[in-house]
């Protein structure tokens, strides 16, 4: 099991609350939030600032049979924090029915380990494909299209334009949130990051229906003032 240490007192692209002094009504105890003041700014944990010092786990090894291997190595490196991947396909692995158990499984090690987590959000794109996307959504391009190439070819990555896709994506993502708010109500999960990396391989953009009728449209007023 190999992990990434990281060394940073702020590492985020979306927390769980962003604000001042936020309380959980749950828990009474303040959520966790970035503060700037004079120019400065740091992540408070607890009610102060907190210095992460970081390992991550490797984005495939989000699953309980690896975390007896991991706690181990944080502890050797002296991380206070571990960044571990939550994948849609494990939430969702049944359209509409959602299974937390890892999750579950994670918050409740940590707590023994007094390691805080950093959860990354993988679901429609990572490395700009499906990868860690359930089978119901990447095997379906009927409901949710592929990039298609000017000359047709389909491309392994996801149009941007689906707007089934987004609704999917969307239902999972609050419904992990969701369960996180109740079951994490100690804040062991510090912060979310929400691992969108859309982009193409082989293409400049989408050449698909939706993206074709999009881009013949008028450029908007907004975008002309530019």
């Amino acid at each position: 099991m190999r992990l990434t240490i990281r060394l940073a007192s702020i590492a985020i692209a979306a927390l769980t609350c962003v604000g001042t002094g936020a309380v959980a009504p749950a828990s009474g105890t303040p959520l966790p939030a970035v503060q700037t003041r004079d120019g400065r700014s740091a992540l408070i944990v607890d009610g102060a600032p907190y210095l992460l010092l970081g390992a991550q786990v490797n984005n495939s090894s989000n699953w309980p049979a690896y975390l007896a291997q991991v706690w181990p190595a944080v502890a050797k490196l002296g991380a206070n924090t571990v960044s571990v991947p939550i994948a849609w396909e494990q939430i969702e692995p049944v359209e509409g029915k959602f299974d937390f158990s890892f999750l579950d499984t994670l918050l409740g090690e940590a707590r023994e380990h007094e390691v805080r987590l950093v959860l990354l959000w993988f679901a429609t794109w990572k490395n700009n494909g499906p990868n860690y996307a359930p089978a119901w959504f990447k095997l379906d391009n009927q409901r949710f299209p592929r990039l298609i190439k000017a000359d047709g070819k389909v491309l392994i990555s996801m149009s941007p334009h689906s707007a089934a896709a987004l609704a999917s994506d969307k239902r999972a993502f609050v419904a992990f949130m969701r369960h996180l708010r109740d079951a994490d109500p100690q804040h062991t999960a510090i912060l979310i990051q929400v691992q969108n990396e859309p982009g193409t391989y082989g293409s400049p953009r989408d050449f698909g229906p939706e993206a074709q009728r999009l881009f013949k449209q008028p450029v908007p007023a907004e975008m002309r003032k530019l």
